[in-house]
């Protein structure tokens, strides 16, 4: 017996020695791909995937990137004590006071020729006004203004401004709501694309990709959590489909500085809220 029972002994050993070297195997092959994958992410949307990465930004980045000159945006006195850099992600907030906001901005324009995408990981606490991950080009408004997310009056809405016949002008799907883009057309592409882009505060991964359609068209689509809900295409779009039409990237939040320069507050007020950024990502 005493036999018998060191022979039941040895074989747990055994098999408790060989569940190790099969765990600590799996380890080993997993291990490089994984890493491989935290070093070169593809886009969240699975259409995206083929478009390879080129760039990261931290919170760190975007918060030492300060406020900038966010020319359409209006915000000419920003609040730069409602920036903080928590470490895993840079925070924008607003008391919602009139004149009460805040932008980070990039230091220079990134390309928006024909396959780069920006994707941003972000948690918005309300739609406040106007609450924004946008970008521009340095000859706003004829090489345009793409807002991915634009909070106002207590939901999300997508917008594309352009150089018109007759002025600035834009397509967008907040329907003329509390003072938005009150001249604006529709977005067409998708066709329920005002009920897509009325998304809940929370989390979501937000891309913004560029492409062409064809000579002397541009297209810019948005996509919300893998999902394309907007997409802008004709002549009018990255100044005629150019492929040097830069654009800055811009964060913000907070209201207008007053009713009377053209940028309507509202007529039900502000609110205080944030956005938090956690990261943002360039591919080609």
């Amino acid at each position: 017996m005493r036999r018998f029972a060191k022979a039941i002994k040895l074989q747990h050993l055994f098999i408790f020695v060989a569940v190790i070297l099969c765990v600590l195997g799996l380890v080993r092959l997993a291990g490089p791909s994984v890493h491989a994958a935290a070093q070169n992410p593809v886009p969240y949307p699975g259409a995206l995937h083929n478009h390879p990465f080129a760039k990261a930004w931290s919170p760190t980045d975007l918060y030492n990137w300060g406020p900038g000159s966010n020319a359409p945006g209006n915000c000419t006195n920003p609040n730069t004590s409602e920036i903080t850099n928590h470490g895993s992600y840079v925070e924008l907030s607003t008391t919602g006071a009139t004149g009460d906001c805040v932008d980070l901005e990039s230091p220079h324009e990134y390309p928006t020729s024909d396959g780069y995408v920006y994707e941003a990981k972000i948690n918005v606490s309300n739609w406040t006004q106007w609450l924004s991950f946008w970008m521009y080009g340095s000859n706003w408004p004829v090489g345009g203004e793409i807002d991915a997310i634009e909070g106002g009056s207590g939901r999300n809405y997508v917008s594309y401004h352009y150089e018109g016949t007759n002025g600035p002008t834009s397509v967008s799907n907040c329907n003329d709501t509390n003072g938005c883009d009150a001249n604006a057309g529709p977005i067409t592409q998708p066709s329920n694309s005002a009920t897509l882009t009325n998304i809940a505060p929370g989390t979501h991964i937000i891309d913004i990709s560029f492409g062409g359609c064809g000579s002397g068209c541009g297209a810019v689509g948005v996509w919300y959590d893998g999902k394309e809900v907007a997409l802008v295409s004709g002549s009018y779009v990255l100044d005629g489909g150019s492929s040097d039409d830069p654009y800055w990237i811009t964060f913000s939040t907070g209201s207008c500085n007053s009713a009377s320069n053209g940028d309507v507050c509202g007529s039900q007020g502000q609110t205080s809220g944030n956005i938090q950024i956690d990261y943002l990502r360039a591919f080609t």
